[in-house]
């Protein structure tokens, strides 16, 4: 039709242009992503829903930790990760180094004389 007709139109529904819209820009940005990343390995999740992305997060660094152990099973515990240390970091707010130095100098004072480690267990004990 002629476009003074188009203008007229009554017929189309109102939420049409916002949704057109929104395609268009979801479109153009995967375009962006997709030639930006398209020199190295990568991988694009289309629909992941945010609220899951911690829980792939958790399960991906449980595996690692489990193929870690399993590799050297006579360690008790192995260390943590560089990426587990960024997790704990990024969802506690608190530095990863603040919390390894407070529990070395715990260690470090507890460990301090073997009399005083013997104190200390024996105070922890109920008798």
């Amino acid at each position: 039709g002629h476009p003074s007709a188009a203008k007229n139109r009554t017929d189309v529904p109102s939420g049409w242009a916002k949704a057109a819209t929104g395609d268009l820009g979801e479109a153009k940005l995967y375009n962006v992503l997709a030639r930006d990343f398209s020199t190295r390995p990568s991988l694009i999740f289309s629909g992941l829903h945010e609220e899951k992305l911690m829980d792939v997060a958790r399960g991906t660094m449980e595996y690692d930790r489990a193929q870690r152990k399993k590799n050297d099973p006579n360690i008790l515990e192995v260390p943590l990760s560089e990426e587990e240390k960024k997790m704990f970091s990024a969802l506690n707010s608190i530095p990863i180094a603040k919390v390894e130095k407070d529990v070395q100098d715990l260690m470090d004072e507890l460990f301090e004389t073997p009399s005083m480690l013997k104190a200390n267990i024996l105070s922890g004990i109920d008798t």
